[in-house]
């Protein structure tokens, strides 16, 4: 998901998966990559540049926008996926400890709140340093909060169990008060409000700011890296 929102400009069918997979591979082999973005299907093309090449290969499109046999809007109706998003709260039956993120887009205008059991190292699948398929700039990671809880304590998964669905109440708070509002960026934590100011207001709502460092994981993360946290 993106804040920005997309449009389709033209669209071409196939008869079957493998014919649309070659033909895929056909497209971006006659497109300039746009290098900012993670995802494969990023372009430098204007849609009129875009739509001559493709039509090149494969002929006039079926559909353009003026003649689309669905609603782009009714595109975003449905439940909006979000790659940075966790919802489990056990990992391998262990706790975990749900916490809020901060991102900001690099180059982009953009940042974005979530909530999740992972940590910030670079190696593992289950990592706040992520690709970001579907927007147009990469993100990174600016802070990260969470209600504190002792991690010596006896009874640690106990509280960490109460407390989960206390970020997750205040992470749709957050969205409320600063999401951007309308499709596609609603609901997935797009905000255009600087991160120091949504760190001091977690803050404020009894949030504790966690050191970013790789190498010291706190205890309860979704980790392929550490194995005991």
């Amino acid at each position: 998901m993106n804040p920005r929102g997309l449009d389709v400009v033209a669209m071409w069918t196939f008869s079957d998966t493998p014919s649309m997979r070659r033909g895929e591979k056909r497209a971006h082999a006659g497109l300039q990559r746009y290098e900012l973005a993670d995802g494969r299907e990023w372009f430098m093309a204007s849609p009129a540049d875009a739509t001559a090449k493709l039509t090149s290969l494969f002929g006039a499109p079926k559909y353009q926008k003026e003649s689309l046999p669905f609603n782009v809007e009714e595109m975003y109706a449905g439940k909006p996926y979000d790659e940075f998003r966790e919802l489990r709260d056990k990992f391998k039956r262990r706790q975990v400890q749900r916490r809020i993120w901060i991102h900001r887009e690099i180059g982009g205008q953009f940042r974005k709140i979530s909530h999740n059991t992972w940590w910030c190292e670079s190696s593992s699948r289950a990592s706040n340093a992520k690709r970001t398929t579907y927007n147009t700039f990469r993100l990174e990671a600016v802070a990260c909060l969470s209600i504190s809880v002792d991690e010596t304590d006896l009874d640690w998964e106990g509280k960490v169990s109460e407390t989960n669905p206390c970020i997750v109440e205040i992470w749709d708070l957050m969205v409320a008060r600063h999401g951007i509002d309308g499709p596609p960026a609603l609901n997935v934590g797009w905000t255009s409000t600087a991160a120091e100011e949504l760190v001091a207001e977690l803050k404020g709502l009894g949030l504790v700011s966690l050191e970013l460092d790789p190498s010291r994981p706190p205890r309860g993360i979704k980790s392929h890296v550490y194995k005991g946290r």
